[in-house]
């Protein structure tokens, strides 16, 4: 595992040198994943692109990075090599996944990844599911979403815990489609419950942004898991820059824009982009230092 990461979002130069470092990982030591902080149904959407080529890597990441750190011109390109490199090599394809909660949205498809595993497998306990995620899917919009009274949040975040038991009690049943039906669910309830924090109480943060790294840690580890590569997370995010990303947008940009007054604070460019990058390699394979 290499971890990248970067003392701002959106800097063209970090970036540049994360995707020099990524494509040299994959091409010279066997590397195979770029995991990056972006939620798990964008990351799988993207992914999807990767491995079937199906539809184009501009709309791609128009549809999964709009209103995120990562919209930028950088990433497209990103996406093309990855595709481009899998074309090349179906045997070894490489993989992009995304470790973080459903931000800014969780699609309808997305939760269609979690019903249709249960349509298909266990058509008696559809109605039950749809009843429990009836007010939840989709989240267009989280920052919305936040806008909802902090009970109903609670009661919808309860909800899709219980759909999660409900996919995990069929366990043993449906090998490789159950793990990631699992998974998916998992996603969903770990998203809902993030969202039962209080914007307007700075004091219950901290313990949200605790719960969202261990999210991202959990959702690593799956992985790594389920593919059987070794993969890891590593951030290098200054306190500012932890901090927004659990406060509405408009507080995040003013918070950014008074970080970019200050005096050596980092260049940034407008197409520039910054990640998070996770990559995995071969067990024991020593990393070149040159």
């Amino acid at each position: 595992m290499v971890g990248l990461g970067e003392a701002t979002h959106g800097s063209h130069e970090f970036f540049t040198m994360k995707e020099r470092v990524f494509r040299y990982l994959v091409e010279e030591k066997g590397f195979t994943t770029f995991a990056l902080e972006l939620s798990w149904s964008a990351g799988l959407q993207i992914d999807d692109y990767l491995q079937t080529g199906k539809g184009d890597a501009r709309k791609i990441a128009e549809e999964t990075l709009t209103n995120t750190p990562w919209d930028h011109e950088e990433f497209v390109s990103l996406i093309e090599w990855m595709r481009d490199y899998n074309r090349r090599h179906p045997g070894r394809t490489v993989h992009f996944m995304g470790d973080d909660i459903g931000a800014p949205a969780v699609s309808d498809e997305f939760f269609g990844r979690v019903t249709g595993y249960v349509r298909q497998n266990h058509p008696e306990a559809l109605p039950r599911l749809n009843e429990l995620y009836t007010g939840l899917r989709p989240i267009d919009d989280v920052f919305a979403y936040l806008g909802k009274p902090l009970a109903q949040r609670q009661q919808l975040a309860t909800k899709a815990q219980q759909a999660l038991e409900l996919i995990s009690r069929q366990k043993g049943s449906g090998g490789e489609a159950f793990e990631w039906a699992e998974q998916n669910a998992r996603s969903i309830a770990q998203t809902a419950k993030f969202l039962t924090m209080n914007p307007d109480d700075p004091g219950t943060l901290p313990s949200f942004q605790r719960f969202r790294d261990e999210v991202m840690a959990q959702n690593v580890t799956w992985w790594q898991q389920r593919t059987g590569l070794r993969a890891g997370l590593a951030e290098r995010r200054p306190a500012h820059a932890r901090r927004r990303h659990t406060v509405p947008r408009e507080a995040a940009r003013r918070r950014d824009r008074e970080v970019l007054r200050r005096p050596h604070s980092p260049s940034r460019s407008p197409g520039g982009r910054q990640a998070d990058a996770v990559t995995a390699r071969p067990r024991h394979e020593p990393l070149d230092p040159s």
